[in-house]
């Protein structure tokens, strides 16, 4: 497998991924603007509605890619998973629009119960997106991917701009709408690029839906897992701490996602890859994947961590916030250790890809396990920080249990993926060589 042969793939994959850094950009305009403690609300709010949206992703939507592979089924496959998916949102999101009181009262924030009257419309906006997004993974499409991130982040740029030079972005409900309204514009996007595309069942069979069905069920176990250990950390550290503290973390988190865009960037490609290259029988190629996939990605991840550390940080934060969000800073480098793990993580795509949902829900299970555990001892007693290092211990563990999972199925070696060090950075001489000759 030469990775020449997937430049544009990788070309697009990393455009998209730039646009998150850009919106964790832009969002420190309203971190400022709307304070610690609103900021801490709609924080609240959006892990509620990312857990639903990651649950959905599992029990609906992932199916698509695996069972769509084969085109005899793909028609019957879009249509499952699109009636799965806008029936799960809908009961999700009612049972927390007509509960939001409850929820409030729970994590002890009655701020909630407005911001909360705002759900239903922003989970309509992010509903046709989600399904988009898992369409162009099937196709590997990442131009399609890159789009349709774009018009959600762009639009959400230009809003955040104009709600604040027009003085309109003061408040936790401010910000659903603006949720709303750039989920909702790349829905529109999704819908424009695959309307013509997309061809759903008139008749469906009832053993393929079985199976889709069973295969999202235990997807979405581990979906919701893994949502609970990628966003529950926010409703855990509420049971402790203030609304401003969440807030202070967030705008750490919101850093750190930079390197979750990595790992995500390569997920685009790692997973239908490992499943086409499976569904060929073509075990070597797969190999190679897996082991360039950790050692490029260790050869990216390393110097950042560094960065952060020996760099200066503290004064980066106090740069942009100019005396507020004062716990950010060291949260983010606490955070950061995690990043060293990221690259071992990437393997529960090659579970994904390999159609091994068993192994991924133990996976998942086992570093969620790591995590509570840690959350529940750590956060008592180191509060906001003690949550930072539970971040980084839970990737720790996922990256180890998921590397042991995949080395029972795909025979790769640790030692083979640090060697494709020397693949990457032959790859950028040949690449700069090129573009000098160009030039």
């Amino acid at each position: 497998m030469q990775l020449s042969k997937h430049i544009g793939t990788a070309a697009w994959s990393a455009a998209d991924k730039a646009l998150y850094v850009l919106i964790g950009l832009a969002f420190i305009l309203p971190q400022k603007v709307i304070g610690e403690h609103n900021w801490g609300v709609a924080t609240l709010a959006q892990a509620g509605l990312t857990i639903i949206y990651m649950l959905s992703d599992g029990f609906a939507l992932q199916a698509l890619v695996n069972f769509g592979m084969t085109e005899s089924r793909r028609r019957q496959a879009l249509t499952i998973s699109a009636v799965l998916h806008v029936g799960f949102i809908a009961l999700c999101t009612a049972t927390v629009y007509f509960a939001r009181t409850w929820w409030a009262s729970v994590l002890n924030e009655p701020d909630l119960i407005p911001t909360l009257e705002l759900f239903p419309l922003v989970a309509l906006g992010f509903l046709l997106r989600n399904y988009f997004l898992k369409i162009s993974q099937l196709h590997i499409d990442t131009r399609a991917t890159f789009l349709i991130d774009a018009a959600w982040i762009g639009t959400t740029v230009l809003l955040v701009l104009h709600g604040w030079a027009n003085a309109w972005m003061n408040t936790a409900e401010d910000m659903m709408l603006i949720s709303a309204a750039s989920a909702g514009a790349s829905s529109l996007m999704g819908l424009m690029l695959y309307a013509r595309r997309i061809r759903f069942a008139r008749t469906i069979d009832r053993e393929l839906l079985r199976e889709m069905v069973r295969f999202g069920r235990t997807q979405m176990l581990s979906a919701g897992t893994l949502a609970l250990q990628t966003q529950g950390d926010y409703l855990l550290l509420k049971l402790f701490v203030s609304s401003s503290v969440v807030g202070n973390y967030d705008a750490a988190k919101k850093l750190f996602r930079g390197f979750e865009a990595l790992r995500d960037a390569g997920s685009l490609f790692v997973y239908p890859a490992v499943a086409r290259l499976k569904s060929q029988g073509r075990e070597g190629e797969m190999v190679l994947l897996v082991e360039k996939m950790i050692g490029f990605m260790t050869l990216l991840a390393v110097p950042v961590v560094v960065v952060v550390w020996i760099g200066p940080t503290a004064q980066l934060f106090e740069l942009i916030y100019r005396g507020k969000y004062q716990q950010a800073a060291f949260i983010f480098q606490l955070m950061c250790l995690a990043g060293l793990a990221i690259p071992f993580s990437m393997n529960i795509n090659v579970l994904n890809g390999l159609s091994q949902a068993r192994a991924l829900l133990r996976v998942i299970l086992m570093s969620a396990a790591i995590f509570f555990l840690s959350g529940l001892a750590l956060v008592p007693m180191l509060g906001v920080h003690g949550m930072a290092i539970t971040i980084a211990l839970s990737y720790v563990a996922l990256g180890a249990f998921s590397t042991r999972a995949v080395k029972k199925f795909v025979p790769f070696s640790i030692r083979g993926a640090f060697g494709r060090w020397r693949d990457a950075v032959e790859f950028i001489r040949r690449q700069w060589r090129k573009r000098r000759r160009v030039g």
